[in-house]
């Protein structure tokens, strides 16, 4: 889907800028995930105790 928006519609300044806002999102969205499933495994630690 990306790909196909990049070679239509965007010219070339915003489509290197909005490719790498969406890297920018997506490494903060793994960060996030990451950091639930911990926050999850400590929940679930304290649980068992």
């Amino acid at each position: 889907m990306f790909r196909k928006m990049k070679s239509k519609e965007y010219p070339d300044v915003v489509q290197s800028e909005y490719y790498q806002f969406i890297q920018e999102n997506q490494l903060r969205m793994k960060h996030i995930v990451s950091n639930v499933r911990q926050y999850k495994n400590i929940k679930n630690c304290v649980r068992v105790k």
